[in-house]
């Protein structure tokens, strides 16, 4: 991931997404409205009508981020959390950042 800007960060996240899922057409990933805009439900057929859960390894690079790229990640996922109902996405109630030294 290229953490030094905000677009930098949406760009290389998407390449990565879509090169590590070839077997779903996912749209081009550029800012995280793109990331969201790909959960709304009128792109279900993306996932074959389920709901998506997202692993994301190695989370804790994001720690080494400068604050607007940390801002724009966690204000994503919380967005998403918080209207879970209007996504494709499957968000845990309790969401824990463990970090380790």
């Amino acid at each position: 991931m290229d953490f030094k800007s905000i677009n930098k960060f949406w760009i290389s996240f998407g390449d990565s997404f879509r090169a590590d899922n070839t077997h779903v057409k996912i749209p081009a990933i550029r800012s995280a409205n793109d990331f969201r805009a790909m959960l709304e439900p009128s792109n279900s057929d993306l996932f074959s009508g389920k709901n998506v859960v997202i692993f994301l390894d190695e989370f804790d690079l994001l720690c080494k981020a400068p604050p607007a790229v940390i801002d724009s990640v966690l204000n994503l996922f919380r967005g998403i959390k918080h209207k879970r109902d209007t996504y494709l996405l499957q968000v845990p109630t309790r969401l824990r950042l463990i970090v380790k030294d």
